[in-house]
């Protein structure tokens, strides 16, 4: 049997027909033209003489019943999706924001606002009495002390989108759990992202709570977009048997609610203060609407109030037991004097592990658990009970046993030369705040941007990276391991590295949104196009500056930077990033890059360009500039010349000056095959550049594989200045290469480099095929279209259905094993949910519907990541499909994510005319396809040569 992976540059027609009047292009520029005016209004709302940060509230007196509205207010902006309590402030975070927090106290009044770099875009929050959870639909649940406004670890939940997120204390054993799960999914999870139980399909759900106070609980609450009416539903879905109850409440009475508002972030929590159960809603809106219900009284205003002073203390030295003190209450939930005191219980979890009878009204108290049964965080209860019922309950949290090494401390990053120095102290306490063992101690150091691992496994703490790739701002991680496992992360301070000698840098980082940098200036035709935009499409970290079409303009347009000091140099190197997202109209447009040596007199162009109707994807630029004698300043200009309107938004970043020094070789690009078979020979091209004065041909080049095996060593060739030079490496791979080899990089060994740090390419992405696999590509993927299949993340949610034609696949049948698709986006969007399913059909087309989903295979369905730039994607399978011959079909669909990107996030296509209207494509925002029941066949579906 033949086993298949197809490499598919989609094969497409090359024109897109819409059922609307409007082209697609052109309800694009309606759609930004509209969002440009909500930005005005939102700028006129800004201008108020009143602080942003000041929520409108309005409090409704409490009455007995379910869903009495306990508080009503306003945050301070939209998209503060994400909601949490711990009874002293309320939390919330942005959904698209750069892991930007607000804090408000309990009245619901702004307080502070601070910023987790690390945990960006998080849609639902999540308490356990300590530390707060959220996901940022992806795979990694984010553990966060927002007291101390950092990042304390992070769960993999491998596989699992995570939008909603609640916190089960009784999951695992009484250590707890998460309810978590994308849209239409819901798992359960340990603390360790372990799979516990998987529940039943959910509708449209944006956030999730646990309820164990509702009689005839535990619960979840779910906050769906679901809904005949408004999509605001809260809906109650009991554990013990896994089915919604049929309680449900449309939450468009909360005083501020504007009508087509939709459900964000769900909480609940117990307000000791009232003595009720409180279910914390977030509703999408301008600003968001925050809303508490009363689900439930917590207990009879007559039983026993809460015990106090609280504490639990682990075993001494890992041991499995735990020490629990406290003080009987004195009065009732109602505030006053406690005649009557039964029983005092005391839980671990949910299970009751000791009953103290009779006990005295305001007496200390002590209980010792000899019975933990294996290391944990264990969540404790103490109740009182009387002839009017349960009281309230006091819980504390404590790992108890063996815990793993906390986050190292006093994590700081210095700059030495180019080079960054770390240093950290070992961490003091465990992860979870428990007893570790603090021999044995190692520690990875990871930098970012880029996530790259400069260490492993090493006992100092210290660490020079002397291999930082180029100028830029860095922070490293540092995560401390024993022998019990991985433990805590913390993050070092940003510092600008590989800087010394620079003239002149701009990476926008505090830029002021909306506005461009002090002393850059703007002149000609334009107003306020240029701005601080909090994107990082230009293909490097947000902020970046951008250019909009809007106000539109017809004339040339220049933005400079100020004048900086040249003197003494006669070589220059500049470089920046940058990308264009272009428009289907050209009269002539454009676009130039220019230094001027006389305070912008006058002008010598480095580079012009006529854009035509094509997009520049993110592509970081290098220009050698000959200074003339006697120049002591230089800026730098970017110009547009036309009609602005003929553009939608050109982006630039990381803006760098320096000299050129005399010895610098720097690796370029490494490319090749990303889907090699074991046992045949491949081409692998490494692509070098002199960025030095000086020729050079004393060198050499390496290619080498995962684990620094050297594959291959070639001798270098005589190079000169500003030149570039590609070598041609050959790699066979073995048949250990399919399990154990995931990247390849290369290098270069040059003694007297001067700039060592960008002597080493990046990883290239491998996936061994193994011997026997027969490797199909199909089209020449050199074509973006106007439109985007087989995923379009200009929308919300999309559907894709091909044909693949047997002229097209060389006829292959057998087992089908991966699909690689290859895109070219403006924007890194990560990590995002798909399904794909495969099937072969006797349909000449799709001209007449669709090929029925129910005679497909499902044969991916988890997690892609689509990085910027242009990049082969391969997608393992999770169920391989036989394929027996003749015409394949793909079918593909992007999840339904409450957010969207860039027009310009396209794949390859190749144009095929013999095989018209063989593609069928949907796309939304406003309707959450069904894959399985596609919308009805319409012309406009189709993509016809």
């Amino acid at each position: 049997m033949r086993k298949i992976t197809v490499l598919l540059s989609l094969v497409l027609m090359a024109s897109f027909v819409w059922a609307q009047n409007y082209s697609q292009q052109d309800r694009e520029k309606m759609l930004r033209e509209n969002e440009q005016r909500m930005l005005i209004d939102q700028k006129a709302r800004s201008t108020f003489d009143a602080s942003p940060f000041t929520p409108t509230a309005s409090t409704v007196t409490a009455q007995k019943a379910t869903w009495d509205i306990l508080y009503s207010w306003s945050t301070s902006a939209p998209a503060e999706q994400a909601i949490a309590c711990n009874g002293t402030n309320f939390y919330t975070t942005f959904w698209n924001g750069a892991g930007v927090f607000n804090k408000y106290s309990m009245a619901g009044v702004f307080e502070s606002t601070f910023t987790i770099a690390t945990a960006s875009g998080i849609r639902d929050l999540a308490y356990d009495g300590q530390f707060y959870y959220g996901g940022a639909s992806s795979s990694t649940l984010y553990q966060l002390d927002l007291v101390n406004q950092t990042q304390v670890s992070s769960i993999a939940a491998t596989g699992i989108t995570i939008r909603h997120c609640t916190y089960d204390p009784t999951a695992d054993g009484g250590n707890g759990g998460f309810w978590i799960g994308n849209w239409t999914d819901l798992y359960l999870v340990s603390r360790t992202g372990a799979i516990l139980t998987t529940g039943p399909a959910v509708a449209d759900v944006y956030g999730s709570a646990y309820d164990d106070v509702t009689a005839g609980g535990p619960y979840l609450w779910f906050f769906s977009q679901s809904g005949a009416s408004e999509l605001v539903t809260l809906q109650q879905f009991r554990l013990s048997d896994m089915t919604l109850t049929g309680v449900e409440h449309v939450a468009d009475n909360i005083p501020g609610f504007v009508s087509g508002s939709i459900a964000g972030g769900l909480e609940a929590y117990k307000d000791i203060s009232t003595g009720k159960f409180v279910l914390l809603g977030d509703i999408q809106q301008d600003p968001n609407l925050i809303f508490g219900y009363e689900l439930s009284v917590i207990a009879p205003l007559g039983a026993p109030n809460l015990p106090t002073a609280m504490t639990v203390t682990p075993g001494a030295a890992g041991a499995l037991t735990a020490s629990i003190a406290w003080t009987n209450p004195s009065t009732t939930v109602a505030g006053n004097p406690l005649t009557e005191l039964t029983n005092i219980k005391v839980y671990r979890g949910e299970t009751l592990i000791h009953t103290i009878t009779s006990p005295t009204i305001g007496a200390a108290e002590t209980y010792v658990d000899n019975a933990v049964p294996a290391s944990g965080n264990y969540t404790y209860k103490v109740q009182g009970e009387n002839a009017e019922g349960l009281g309230l309950s006091t819980t504390t949290t404590a790992f108890v046993g063996t815990d793993y090494p906390g986050a190292p401390v006093n994590v700081v990053l210095a700059a030495s030369g180019n080079n960054g120095v770390i240093t950290w102290e070992a961490p003091a306490v465990g992860l979870n705040g428990g007893y570790f063992v603090p021999t044995g101690l190692t520690y990875n150091v990871t930098r970012y941007p880029g996530a790259v691992a400069v260490a492993t496994g090493i006992s100092e703490l210290t660490y020079t990276d002397n291999a930082v790739p180029g100028i830029g701002n860095y922070y490293y991680a540092v995560q401390a391991i024993n022998a019990t496992g991985p433990g805590g992360s913390a993050n070092s301070n940003m510092v600008l590295l590989g800087a010394e000698g620079i003239l002149f840098y701009e990476s926008f980082t505090t830029v002021t949104i909306g506005s461009i940098p002090d002393g850059w200036v703007t002149e000609g035709a334009g107003t306020t196009n240029w701005v601080g935009s909090n994107t990082g499409n230009a293909g490097g970290e947000a902020p970046e500056l951008r250019m909009s079409y809007s106000p539109s303009f017809n004339g040339d347009y220049r933005l400079s930077t100020p004048d900086f000091s040249i003197e003494d140099y006669t070589a220059l190197k500049l470089s920046f990033r940058h990308m264009l997202d272009n428009y289907t109209s050209d009269e002539g447009e454009e676009l130039g890059v220019y230094v001027s040596y006389d305070a912008g007199a006058t002008w010598v162009e480095l580079w012009n360009s006529v854009i035509g109707t094509t997009d520049i994807p993110p592509t970081l630029n290098e220009f050698f500039i000959d200074v003339p004698p006697a120049k002591a300043n230089m800026r730098i200009s970017w110009l547009f010349s036309g009609n602005s309107f003929n553009i939608d938004n050109y982006y630039i970043d990381d803006v760098v000056v320096e000299p050129v020094v005399e010895n610098d070789l720097k690796a370029i690009s490494l490319t090749g095959s990303a889907t090699p078979t074991a046992g045949v020979a491949g081409t692998y091209s490494f692509t070098i550049q002199n960025a030095g004065t000086v020729t050079q041909d004393t060198y050499t080049v390496n290619l080498y594989k995962e684990g620094d095996v050297l594959i291959q060593t070639l001798p270098g060739v005589s190079i000169e200045f500003a030149a570039n030079h590609t070598f041609e490496f050959t790699w066979t791979p073995e048949d250990g290469d399919v399990d154990n080899t995931d990247f390849l990089y290369a290098n270069i060994v040059f003694a007297g480099d001067e700039l060592p740090g960008n002597n080493q390419s990046g990883q290239l992405a491998v996936d061994v095929q193994p011997a026997g696999i027969i490797i199909i590509p199909i089209g020449d993927h050199t074509t973006l279209p106007d439109y985007r299949i087989p995923f379009d993340f200009y929308w919300k949610n999309s559907l894709s259905q091909t044909i693949y034609y047997p002229d097209e696949m060389d006829n292959a049948a057998g087992m089908l094993l991966s699909v690689a698709l290859y895109n070219n986006f403006s924007s890194n969007i990560g990590p995002k949910a798909v399904k794909i399913w495969v099937g072969s059909t006797e349909m000449e087309s799709l001209e007449t519907g669709w090929v029925d989903p129910s005679t497909l295979t499902l044969v991916y369905d988890g997690e892609v990541t689509f990085p910027n730039g242009a990049n082969t994607i391969l997608i393992p399978l999770t169920t391989p499909y036989f394929h027996p011959g003749g015409k394949l079909v793909l079918y593909t669909n992007r999840v339904f994510e409450d957010g969207y990107y860039s027009s310009s996030d396209k794949f390859y296509v190749t144009d095929a005319p013999t095989h018209p209207n063989k593609t069928r494509h949907v796309q939304s925002d406003g309707t959450t396809y069904d894959p399985l029941a596609p919308p009805a066949p319409e012309a406009g579906q189709l993509l016809s040569s």
